[in-house]
């Protein structure tokens, strides 16, 4: 199954972690030149990463997802025809999961078009797909992601907030984390909240 970020809520389909999810980062060469777009309407040229929808939609996604389930199709360069050549080559960059009050904290700089309405209503949509995602998670599996010290004080966060009653394992492998991530990931370890921790 294949999932196309857009601009509508996220279903619950999105949280499924056997559901790849492609990121679409960059608009087409020359957009909009040459587009047909419906009369009075003004093409969005925001940048991807600006946006509030395209903040929330990926970070809901990619709460519990594998490493390789996130692709990002701004890397894609047009060869490969195999699913497995396009998972190497467009493997995304991922944020660890925030706390629903740090996620909202980010929200703050992105841009909506209606931001009045939409706004509040992806900050209930994040904290709904945190609160039930990392409730039911029993692994989690962060491997090669390129995350340092910094993005495991973030998952370290939601370790002690309690979340994650039920996970089992977590798997960091293949990233760059020094002395202080791995002390980090230690001492919330210790402070047992990750009971269930085989």
């Amino acid at each position: 199954h294949l999932l196309l970020t857009s601009s509508s809520p996220p279903p619950l389909r999105y949280y499924h972690n056997k559901i790849i999810t492609f990121k679409l980062t960059k608009l087409p060469a020359g957009y909009p030149d040459g587009r047909s777009l419906p009369e009075r309407s003004t093409p969005n040229l925001a940048d991807y990463f600006g946006r509030g929808w395209c903040c929330t939609e990926p970070s809901v996604s990619c709460l519990t997802k594998d490493s390789d389930m996130v692709l990002d199709l701004g890397k894609f360069t047009g060869p490969e025809d195999d699913l497995w050549d396009v998972i190497e080559e467009c493997a995304a960059s991922r944020s660890p999961p925030l706390l629903p009050a740090d996620f909202d904290a980010q929200l703050a700089t992105k841009s909506f078009t209606n931001g009045k309405t939409d706004r509040p209503l992806v900050s209930r949509l994040y904290k709904g797909a945190f609160d039930e995602e990392m409730a039911e998670a029993t692994g989690l599996y962060y491997a090669r992601l390129g995350w340092g010290d910094a993005e495991v004080a973030a998952l370290c966060k939601v370790i002690r907030s309690g979340a994650l009653e039920n996970c089992l394992a977590i798997d960091l492998s293949e990233n760059q984390i020094g002395d202080a991530g791995c002390t980090a990931i230690a001492e919330a370890i210790a402070g047992g909240a990750l009971a269930n921790l085989d």
